[in-house]
């Protein structure tokens, strides 16, 4: 599917019913008394598709259920040998059960309890959120190095933080959002890329940090005005 995918807010918390849909598609059934029966799991794919996105089943080994429309259908297709946090640039170069967003080869998921970082996140498809699909992202601390070489921990939202990919724009450089500046930057001020603070301290030119209301960790995150 050549199309763009951008990043939404997260879908941690997925209604009742949306649960239900995903949990009843693999079932375990257990007698009483001195007998238990159990059954292979089931995979129930949504209608009018071949396999099941997130979480992945229906698809023969050494394929993965690539998502096809913004309607969550999916259809078998073969994997690729790119591991997670891979770099890609397609979805078909992406390894079983695993979706090319931010350039990187990242897991599918339904729920946070599909993801080892337990942060699962939700995504768009040309501009149109993708219901009940996501990927599990790798949270991280905006005032600490811990994500891996050539990526960057931005905000996704007012208070969760993911790794990816670091932007091309350095310090006073046109943007158009915090994704297309480098590391420890963020798109400020007259749309330059500027210095990402913490409240309450100081930037290198003397101005106060900004309050841009981001939170991690109980502390609150700003940017360096300009001007």
């Amino acid at each position: 599917m050549n199309r763009t995918i951008e990043k939404r807010r997260a879908i941690a918390n997925l209604s009742a019913i949306a649960f239900l849909a995903f949990s009843a598609g693999c079932l375990q059934l257990t007698g009483v008394a001195d007998y238990k029966v159990e059954e292979a799991p089931v995979c129930t794919p949504p209608a009018g598709s071949e396999c099941r996105v997130a979480p992945q089943c229906g698809c023969a080994e050494g394929n993965t259920c690539e998502l096809q429309s913004v309607e969550g259908a999916g259809a078998c297709k073969p994997a690729g040998p790119v591991a997670r946090h891979g770099a890609c640039s397609v979805p078909g170069e992406c390894a079983q059960g695993m979706l090319c967003i931010d350039r990187t080869c990242e897991p599918y998921c339904a729920t946070d309890d599909d993801c080892d970082t337990r942060q699962c996140m939700g995504f768009t498809v040309d501009g149109t959120p993708v219901p009940n699909i996501g990927y599990c992202a790798t949270p991280c601390d905006p005032s600490a190095v811990t994500c891996p070489d050539g990526r960057a921990c931005k905000f996704a939202s007012r208070d969760e933080t993911i790794c990816v990919p670091a932007g091309p724009r350095a310090d006073g450089e046109s943007c158009k959002n915090d994704g297309e500046c480098g590391a420890g930057l963020v798109c400020g001020d007259g749309s330059l890329c500027t210095p990402l603070c913490t409240v309450g301290t100081t930037c290198p030119d003397g101005a106060a940090c900004k309050d841009a209301g981001l939170v991690y960790g109980g502390t609150t995150y700003g940017y360096c005005p300009r001007g």
